[in-house]
């Protein structure tokens, strides 16, 4: 590198006033090696990489958003100072906030490999997306790659092509890519070109004829569309039906919020030939939903209602579980308080306690009564909308999820007595009252 007489002087100046950017060009010069002409006669520069990262690093400290970017870069391949993958990485974010565009490019690389950051393939691929924005040559060349394979973002092979035309206007060339990205590109034009078609049809016939073409060419909205349009038939054949979960589920692996909705539908209730598993169907939804489709967020609301009542359901089968019949038989009641709510079941036939009948519930104080009569000939607990396994002599077994960890805690007059179990179920059990 050599600097020229005036940008010796301009650079000289530029140090006396503070300028960040002059002392950078220091650094350049002391990590390239070269010359400067002083005007009075040449003078030769041997590289030296530690007395560059020192220029970098006293330029950063003074806002120079270039030497925050190349100090990190130093950090981050051992320039002049100990690698540091993690330092460099910071460095880079100090560049960025500064403004320094290429910077963004740099975390995005760091992003997608996981160098001095947790590797996240979204983050990286906004980042390239950011850069490419300001006409980054390599973040055109890195996002285009990231559209056409849908790393980090969702597949589009004709903003991957027009990315990649950028790139090698910008003097990034990448001749495999461009012949691979060119021929899916055409061809995610054509299916483009058919769907619009299909979309313009004013007949259901002309819909699904186009429709159908766009989506053998892997147009995601022309299958999850079509899928859409063959659930709708009330006289949906196994055959379409197996057609409507295969269009769904192409259209999800590219990434379709909706196709994973409708998919997990389908598996959680066993329909359109699916085989039923509502764990995994439920799960599907919530992804679905955290992926921002408004269905799948409005059921899944629904169903964290369901499981949250389920589980109050079930706990107070887990906290009797540890009982027989004559344990229970020898309370008096049993209290059980979740959020200030408090439930009373009355187990024993006399009224001592709280008083009342022994042929109705009853409500005092906020506290419900149940008594032993409404158990006699039914199933345990089956006259509180409480769903049991098994019944195993006496003991109460729940169907639904999570571990019934209540201890059996010994019974005794008038004594009141607490019961540990995994803190992860929601009601405390206040305490037994026995005789």
């Amino acid at each position: 590198m050599e600097m020229t007489q005036q940008e010796y002087w301009a650079n000289i100046v530029g140090i006396m006033a503070g300028d960040p950017d002059s002392i950078t060009e220091f650094g350049c010069l002391y990590e390239a090696g070269g010359s400067i002409d002083t005007g009075a006669k040449v003078v030769p520069i041997e590289q030296n990489l530690p007395k560059a990262a020192d220029y970098y690093r006293k330029a950063a400290e003074m806002g120079g958003d270039r030497a925050a970017y190349l100090l990190g870069r130093c950090y981050m391949k051992g320039i002049g100072v100990e690698k540091d993958a993690a330092k460099g990485a910071e460095y880079y974010r100090q560049a960025v906030s500064l403004g320094y565009h290429t910077a963004l490019y740099a975390l995005g690389l760091c992003y997608e490999q996981g160098d001095g950051v947790g590797q996240d393939l979204c983050k990286a691929a906004e980042y390239y997306r950011q850069a490419a924005a300001h006409d980054v040559p390599e973040a055109l060349r890195a996002y285009a790659l990231c559209l056409e394979q849908g790393i980090g973002v969702k597949q589009d092979l004709l903003q991957a092509w027009r990315y990649l035309r950028l790139a090698e206007k910008s003097g990034v060339h990448d001749a495999e890519a461009a012949e691979r990205i060119a021929a899916e590109a055409e061809k995610a034009e054509i299916a483009e070109l058919l769907y619009e078609i299909a979309v313009a049809a004013r007949d259901r016939e002309t819909f699904l004829k186009f429709c159908g073409k766009a989506a053998s060419l892997g147009f995601m909205t022309a299958q999850r569309d079509l899928a859409d349009s063959y659930a709708k038939d009330t006289t949906c054949s196994p055959e379409q039906c197996e057609e409507t979960v295969r269009l769904y589920r192409a259209a999800a692996a590219q990434g379709d919020a909706h196709s994973l909705f409708r998919l997990g539908c389908y598996t959680r209730n066993g329909e359109m030939g699916v085989e039923k598993n509502e764990e995994e169907g439920i799960g599907m939804i919530f992804r679905a939903a955290e992926a921002g489709d408004q269905e799948a967020y409005d059921l899944s609301l629904e169903i964290r209602e369901e499981q949250d009542e389920a589980s109050r359901q079930l706990h107070l089968a887990d906290i009797l579980l540890p009982y027989t019949r004559d344990d229970i038989l020898s309370m008096d009641r049993i209290v059980i308080k979740d959020n200030g709510l408090v439930t009373a079941l009355q187990v024993s036939s006399g009224t001592r306690g709280l008083g009342g009948s022994n042929n109705s519930p009853y409500t005092s104080d906020g506290v419900t009564v149940y008594p032993l009569a409404e158990l006699e000939g039914k199933p345990p607990l089956e006259c509180f909308g409480i769903s049991v396994r098994a019944v195993v002599g006496c003991v109460i077994y729940a169907v639904v999820g999570g571990r019934a960890c209540a201890r059996r805690a010994e019974l005794g007059f008038g004594g009141a007595y607490e019961i540990g179990y995994d803190t992860e179920l929601r009601y405390s059990l206040v305490g037994i009252y026995g005789d």
